[in-house]
């Protein structure tokens, strides 16, 4: 049971740094009297609650970030919390030495302030204030690592999916004129392909990035990352793309373009409506999600990196039965992911990993909906997300409880924002 680790790490660590975070350099030794107050107060329910259930487990800043990011009222993402808690840990005046060893001697205590001197409470009502400020807590902006500033769209009234004629990098527009501005990811094909099968695979693009239609990017680090390095997303045919590569040689494009996979016209699926309706597979779900998830590779390495020793990797060998580098000749019996393309290696085998457990996750692949779970049987079984939590509870915990906002709505090509 989490809940008095639970209670302990958020009443003190955040209940506290936040009430010091509301408060600045001039605070009155009455104000600091009222905060410390505060502070046993909820050191009482502590007790109370450690009373109740003496055998919870203490696992250190991890375990501090799972249950403060299992608070959605809190409103921090995982970047932010980390970002704050490393700040406030490098920079306080407090003891941090037994960061690691979290439990009756944390430092973060009503007896561990109380022998803080007026100047050092200063110095941590700054150092929280500042952590805030600087780990951007409380604003939507991000600073980019180059001490640029980056600032995800946010979505007021209709978001309209116009059709351009050109790319701001003129290298693509040698062969290609019909590009679709997604969020500053790009949708580019060619004005030869059908207009609707266009915008669909753009409202899928903008579905996943936004899944809860709040109008503000899910994973604001995660399009940052899509959007400054360039990923497009081709619906076009083999014939285009064999014209299209060769013209991007020596230019800019050929460097500075981000590509994982495409949509082909006469080939792959369109569900317009969306699988339920159309009641057949929409190949723009597997697509463009295997674009998309390039931003979670390169965000989030220890969680979703596409390398052994991710969790996403561990995930996916105990899926498999073991860690092959290579397809093996035969899965080991009881396998329930057993790609066998030998030209996959164990980088593409996690892709398409991902790609699997993710539909699974938001039953894209209910049976009731379309063939393709059962079409798709002897690479992959798990239809649902009630299987997924039963058959493979290490991708369902990596993608359900550790804090991220990935995906849980089946994107149907028509993006709307909520309420709308």
């Amino acid at each position: 049971m989490l809940l008095v680790p639970m209670k302990q790490k958020l009443l003190l660590l955040f209940t506290t740094l936040f009430l010091f975070a509301t408060a600045c350099s001039t605070t009155t030794d009455d104000e600091i009297s009222e905060l410390r107050a505060e502070l046993q107060e909820a050191e009482t329910e502590l007790t109370e609650l450690k009373a109740e259930d003496s055998g919870a487990d203490d696992s250190g800043r991890e375990q501090l970030l799972q249950e403060i990011l299992a608070e959605p009222e809190l409103g921090i993402g995982r970047d932010l919390a980390e970002c704050f808690i490393d700040y406030v840990v490098d920079n306080s005046p407090l003891d941090f030495d037994q960061w690691n060893t979290l439990g009756n001697d944390y430092p973060i205590s009503s007896e561990a302030l109380d022998g803080l001197s007026q100047e050092e409470m200063e110095d941590l009502v700054s150092v929280v204030a500042t952590g805030v400020e600087d780990c951007g807590l409380f604003d939507e902006e991000y600073e980019g690592a180059d001490g640029g500033d980056y600032s995800p769209p946010v979505i007021i009234g209709e978001f309209n999916f116009e059709i351009l004629s050109e790319h701001p990098f003129d290298c693509l527009n040698q062969e290609l004129d019909v590009f679709v501005d997604v969020f500053g990811i790009y949708v580019i094909s060619h004005s030869s392909i059908p207009e609707e099968y266009v915008k669909h695979s753009a409202n899928v693009v903008a579905e996943f990035m936004d899944n809860d239609a709040d109008g503000v990017m899910d994973d604001p680090e995660v399009h940052r990352f899509l959007v400054e390095n360039n990923f497009v997303v081709p619906v076009w045919t083999e014939s285009m793309r064999e014209e299209v590569f060769p013209s991007l040689r020596g230019t800019f494009c050929e460097d500075n373009l981000g590509w994982a996979a495409s949509m082909y016209y006469g080939e792959d699926d369109w569900a317009f409506g969306g699988i339920k309706q159309a009641g057949t597979w929409d190949t723009n779900l597997e697509e463009i999600w295997h674009v998309l998830s390039m931003g979670w590779y390169y965000t989030y390495p220890e969680y979703f990196g596409d390398e052994p020793g991710s969790r996403l990797a561990d995930a996916m060998d105990a899926a498999r039965g073991g860690q092959f580098q290579t397809v093996p000749n035969s899965y080991p019996e009881g396998a329930w992911y057993s790609y066998d393309d030998y030209t996959c290696d164990y980088y593409c085998q996690m892709h398409e990993y991902f790609y699997w457990i993710l539909m699974a996750n938001i039953d894209a692949l209910d049976p009731a909906y379309t063939d393709k779970c059962a079409d798709s049987e002897d690479e992959w079984y798990i239809c649902t997300k009630e299987e997924l939590r039963q058959v493979d509870p290490m991708a369902y915990d990596l993608l359900n409880n550790q804090g991220f906002k990935l995906p849980t709505n089946i994107p149907v090509g028509n993006y709307q924002l909520a309420g709308d």
